[in-house]
């Protein structure tokens, strides 16, 4: 509606400056007066006498064409479209001349009507004109792409069906916002209640829902959270211990609006804390989202140095524990317009956001782009109908499976209602699944604060991470082949292996619980010393030859025994019972030699070092499945006293 107004009202000077010159030369010299009463009329906003006088002229004079213009324009204004419309196709048949506010003007009309294909040809007609500057050309490209987007969306309309949640989550009262840990195991989100017999909105509170087996619970406020203030915009990190909320004009603020930040402890949620200069500025920060594993927050913000309104930055947390310098997206996905609601999916690549700068459906859409290198991104794409709609769109959240997205509309009801639908396969994120763990003690059971490294084999990329008091951590990981050492001081360290995400690939998460073994003499309690897998060993079929994958873990198993000296160790070989018994003993001695052989190569003396194959004999598994017989082809190291 505005964007009709505005460009009728870029019509006026035209007709001002040439009104007597489009004109018919047939006009009696009393129309002409009335025109010019009309005219005057109009300027002291007395309309009905003015678009009288008017209509009655091109009643009698159907080609006067700076009548119909201004008689197109005011109706326009008082928002009698059904008028205007008559004016503007009366315009069109009588003017040879292809006037751009015009012509834009219609093609708006057109769709507004529905007619999509008819607006597309007048901004067609555009394209045409000579003489066209850099910003025209710009203009009218913007809109010949949009309506032709539109076009193929309505007629290819997305296969999807919108669930609304139930009375659990939504109310009588505004929600919007979702997001969702790593789990699917609890549901944040905004409520925004109307002030009772005012017709006001009141405070924006979160809430949060237990989810078990796609069941929400009653929601409930997180009081440690909410103020008198608004509290909103929020995310949850991917385990769950973190949350980063919007509040705005408060007095530790450093601008309109700032962000947040609350830890999950034991006994809740700890008192939030403004997130500090390096991320708030004097400008509107909000709409966080937390992710890499709690390393980096994307968040939208009107801070100088965008490129217009709202743009979407980044942050990310350094080896030293503090925030790097804020980084702008780009021209990719921020443009002059409003880029809000970011929503970075745990796979670390792609994106989901909302905009109204780039070619849409309505207002805001929701889009997606994936990161192809260091801060830069293939182009985005809109979500099509019926994601996108001519209304506007609220910030998508997609859960770490990638099944569902959720958002917020009011399409239902008055109020905003939180929905969910099913994702379209070409909209989903890439494979992502979450490691758990819980990390022991082996004699006391009891829980360790411990590090685990992740390294990837395939581009040697590692990430350090700790477990809390409770010996717990939650981490998500993207498809791949994985390293993980869990260790601690104390405690001999224990490797796994994780490979996920190639063919035939069906999603589960990883759950492990870990006990590891004190070194020798840290406690007067010993326990035997038992065998430690070493989990990251790879050699071919039949061979005893290290695969290039196992240097990794030939480099843990060296740290350990330059760290502690006065440990030797022997390292033991098996296999499965595929072949016969001699052939498999004498490979396992082999794999266990190559394994002496490249500590002894990094400079291990080999005094410290002995090994031995078992073969076949000490199976941990059935040989009667091959998960079984991998488990049983492996290779071990055990402390000699």
């Amino acid at each position: 509606m505005n964007r009709i107004i505005t460009f009728l009202l870029m019509l006026l000077p035209c007709i001002l400056s040439s009104q007597l010159t489009v004109e018919p030369n047939d006009i009696d010299k009393k129309s002409r007066k009335k025109f010019e009463k009309a005219l005057q009329c109009l300027k002291k906003k007395e309309y009905d006498k003015g678009l009288k006088q008017l209509d009655d002229l091109v009643t009698k004079y159907p080609g006067f064409l700076v009548a119909h213009k201004h008689l197109a324009r005011n109706y326009m204004r008082l928002n009698q479209k059904a008028k205007a419309w008559q004016h503007l196709k009366a315009i069109d048949k009588i003017s040879s001349k292809i006037d751009i506010p015009f012509k834009m003007t219609l093609a708006d009309m057109y769709e507004e009507k529905g007619m999509l294909d008819s607006a597309l040809y007048h901004v067609t007609l555009l394209k045409e004109i000579d003489g066209l500057n850099a910003e025209q050309k710009k203009q009218i490209e913007f809109r010949f792409k949009e309506l032709e987007f539109r076009l193929e969306a309505y007629a290819s309309p997305l296969d999807i069906d919108i669930e609304k949640l139930g009375a659990a989550i939504n109310s009588r009262d505004n929600e919007y916002h979702p997001g969702m840990d790593a789990e699917n195991s609890a549901l944040v989100f905004v409520r925004r209640s109307a002030l009772s017999g005012t017709g006001k909105n009141g405070d924006e509170d979160l809430f949060t829902s237990i989810v078990s087996t796609d069941t929400f619970s009653l929601s409930k406020p997180i009081s440690k959270i909410n103020t008198p203030f608004n509290e909103g915009a929020q995310c949850i990190s991917e385990d769950g211990s973190i949350l980063i909320f919007t509040s705005c004009n408060r007095r530790d603020g450093y601008g309109s609006c700032d962000l947040y930040i609350s830890f999950k402890k034991t006994k809740g949620w700890t008192k939030p804390v403004n997130m500090g200069p390096e991320i708030n500025t004097t400008a509107w920060e909000s709409q966080p989202t937390i992710c890499n594993n709690n390393k980096t927050i994307y968040f939208s913000s009107t801070r100088p140095g965008g490129y217009g309104g709202s743009d979407i930055w980044r942050i990310d947390l350094n080896e030293n524990n503090q925030w790097d310098n804020a980084v702008n997206l780009g021209k990719v996905i921020n443009t002059m317009k409003d880029e809000t609601g970011p929503f970075m999916h745990p796979d670390k690549q792609t994106l989901y956001f909302r905009s109204n700068g780039h070619v849409g459906l309505g207002a805001f859409d929701i889009f997606r782009t994936r990161m192809k290198g260091n801060n830069e991104w293939n182009d985005v794409i809109n979500l099509g109908y019926p994601i996108n709609s001519k209304e506007n769109e609220s910030a998508l959240f997609v859960d770490l499976k990638g099944d569902y997205a959720y958002f917020s509309s009011n399409k239902d009801s008055d109020n905003q209602d939180i929905y969910r639908f099913k994702l379209p396969d070409q909209f989903k994120p890439d494979i992502v699944t979450y490691v758990k763990f819980l990390v022991k003690d082996a004699l006391t059971k009891m829980p360790l604060s411990s590090s685990i490294q992740f390294t990837n084999l395939e581009n040697g990329s590692k990430e350090l991470r700790t477990t809390g008091p409770g010996g717990k951590l939650l981490h998500t990981l993207q498809k791949g082949n994985y390293q993980l050492t869990v260790s601690h001081p104390d405690y001999v360290f224990h490797s796994e292996n994780i490979l996920f995400g190639n063919e035939g690939y069906k999603w589960k998460p990883i759950i492990y619980e870990i006990e590891l073994q004190k070194l020798p003499g840290v406690t007067e309690t010993e326990s035997a010393h038992k065998a430690i897998v070493l989990n990251n060993i790879f050699f071919d079929s039949g061979s005893f030859e290290l695969l290039p994958e196992s240097d990794q873990e030939i480099q843990t198993l060296y740290e350990f025994l330059k760290k502690n000296m006065d440990i030797s160790i022997r390292i033991l070989g098996h296999t499965d019972n595929i072949g016969t018994a001699g052939d498999n003993l004498q490979l396992s001695q082999e794999r266990a030699r190559s394994v002496y052989t490249a500590l002894v190569d990094k400079g291990i003396s080999p005094a410290r070092l002995s090994y031995l194959g078992h073969g076949e004999k000490i199976p941990l598994a059935s040989n009667e499945t091959e998960e079984g017989r991998q488990t049983n082809r492996r290779t071990e190291f055990i402390i000699i006293d």
